[in-house]
């Protein structure tokens, strides 16, 4: 089985409150993954949610095989941590493409919106809610398409379809029925895609303020306002999926969001097969890291990674600890 001393660890590409994710290349074939690193720390007041969080991550990646989301590979664990062995996605965030070339030509931001689509569509037929979509979670593949990544907050549904969702979950990106108490549903990620569609047009998002109880406020009764950029078909969409009332917005069952007009006339068929992006990223090499923000890459990797064979685990030891953490479906070649 796979063990973080199997990689060389080239850099730091992201971080989140709890984890960080790096660059390496494996020892043997020298291919390049992108490993997530989470702490086990039992001093942490959320360590059973951040437990609990990795756990389920690993169970739901292990289910997908699609191009429009990340792959899992291998996971295992050492005494200090846990590894999520993923594909690198070296054309790096959404995020950051808007934020450093600013937004989209609509026609960008239409075919990335329907790659998406057919990523929670596919989630969706599985009864998993993805719970954080967001520009950070959508990255750029090699090949100029998209890519769900860090699946953290996402939850298989039980029998009842609804789920509770913790506050870990990016505000900005809430659905107004979550922020007021109600269980997360598949509509509430239409509702982020709806966040992120206006992003990737406008270059803003619609409800961002300084102030997090102002952003509540301008969630759950704000009037969104378009920029002139934005087609009539997409602010329409955008008002479908904008709709406060979870039942009545668009991507419910019956209403599809594919089928509103801003989609007519593309060819699914062909968007799934990878048909040709408005935009492929200039990468030198597999290892490249031009499409990723420095206050990452600067980082130092010393602490993120063991020197030791001392903190590794048996695999006895590891399963006593994360019962069915571990997976290695995919050889690491």
């Amino acid at each position: 089985k796979a063990n973080i001393m199997d990689f060389e660890v080239q850099s730091v590409i992201g971080r989140g409150k709890h984890a960080k994710v790096v660059l390496c290349k494996h020892n043997k074939t020298g291919r390049a993954y992108a490993i997530k690193v989470l702490l086990k720390s039992k001093k942490d007041p959320n360590a059973e949610i951040l437990t609990e969080n990795s756990m389920i991550e690993s169970l739901i990646l292990r289910q997908m095989a699609h191009p429009f989301i990340v792959t899992l590979y291998s996971a295992f664990q050492g005494k200090e941590r846990l590894y999520l062995v993923m594909e690198y996605v070296s054309g790096g965030e959404l995020y950051f493409h808007v934020s450093q070339y600013g937004r989209f030509e609509e026609s960008r931001a239409h075919f990335y919106a329907a790659e998406i689509v057919l990523a929670l569509e596919y989630l969706h037929a599985k009864n998993i809610v993805f719970c954080d979509l967001k520009l950070e979670n959508i990255m750029l593949s090699r090949t100029g398409h998209v890519k769900l990544t860090d699946f953290g907050m996402a939850r298989q549904l039980d029998a009842t379809g609804r789920w509770y969702i913790d506050r870990n979950c990016t505000l900005e990106y809430m659905a107004p029925e979550v922020l007021l108490g109600a269980p997360f549903h598949f509509t509430s990620d239409w509702w982020s895609f709806g966040i992120v569609l206006f992003e990737m047009i406008s270059g803003y998002h619609p409800f961002y303020c300084e102030d997090r109880e102002r952003i509540c406020e301008l969630i759950t009764t704000g009037v969104v306002e378009y920029p002139e950029t934005v087609s009539a078909p997409a602010r329409d969409l955008m008002r479908g999926l904008f709709v406060r009332n979870a039942e009545k917005r668009l991507g419910r069952a019956g209403h599809a969001a594919r089928h509103h007009a801003y989609f007519q006339g593309v060819d699914w068929d062909a968007v799934l097969n990878l048909r040709p992006p408005p935009f492929v990223p200039e990468l030198t090499n597999e290892c490249d890291i031009r499409f990723f923000d420095e206050q990452f890459t600067s980082e130092p990797v010393n602490d993120w990674t063991p020197v030791r064979p001392s903190m590794l685990m048996s695999p006895t030891e590891a399963e006593s600890r994360f019962t069915n953490f571990s997976y290695n479906a995919h050889p690491l070649v």
